[in-house]
C-alpha cells in the first residue's frame, strides 16, 4: 500500500470511475480523453471490465473526472477505517466534502492497486 502514494490520485479517480458505473466514459472519445490524462489505456480496459455499467452518462468530461474523484476519495476514507497506512496515505488528498461510505469490492482494489504499482517493481 505504501507504493500507492505516488498514485493515490490515480487510484482514487479509477475507484471513483467504477462507483460511476458507466461503460460510455471508458468508450465515447470526448470521456476517454479526459480519463486518459490520469490513466493509461491499459488500465482503463480493465476498468471497463470491471465496471458494472448499469448507469448512463450524465456528467460533462470534467464534471465526470471531478465526481469520480470525490467519489474515489470517499471509497478510500471509508476503507481506511481498517486500514492505518492508507489512512496516513490519505493525508495527501483534499478531506471528503460528504460523509459517504461507497463501498468496492476488495478484489476490484487490489487488482487496481496491483496495476498502479506495477511499474515500482
Amino acid at each position: 500500500m505504501v507504493k500507492m502514494v505516488s498514485n493515490i490520485n490515480a487510484f482514487a479517480l479509477a475507484i471513483g470511475l467504477l462507483k460511476l458505473g458507466c461503460n460510455d466514459y471508458f468508450l465515447l472519445p470526448d470521456y476517454r480523453l479526459a480519463i486518459l490524462r490520469w490513466l493509461d489505456e491499459s488500465l482503463i480496459w480493465q476498468l471497463f471490465g470491471l465496471c458494472q455499467g448499469k448507469n448512463r452518462a450524465v456528467f460533462s468530461p470534467s464534471e465526470m473526472i471531478d465526481n469520480a474523484f470525490n467519489l474515489g476519495i470517499s471509497v478510500l476514507h471509508h476503507a481506511a477505517q481498517d486500514d492505518a497506512v492508507l489512512y496516513a496515505i490519505l493525508i495527501t488528498l483534499p478531506p471528503c466534502e460528504r460523509a459517504l461510505w461507497p463501498s468496492v469490492p476488495r478484489l476490484a482494489m487490489n487488482l487496481l492497486e496491483r496495476t498502479l504499482c506495477a511499474k515500482f517493481r
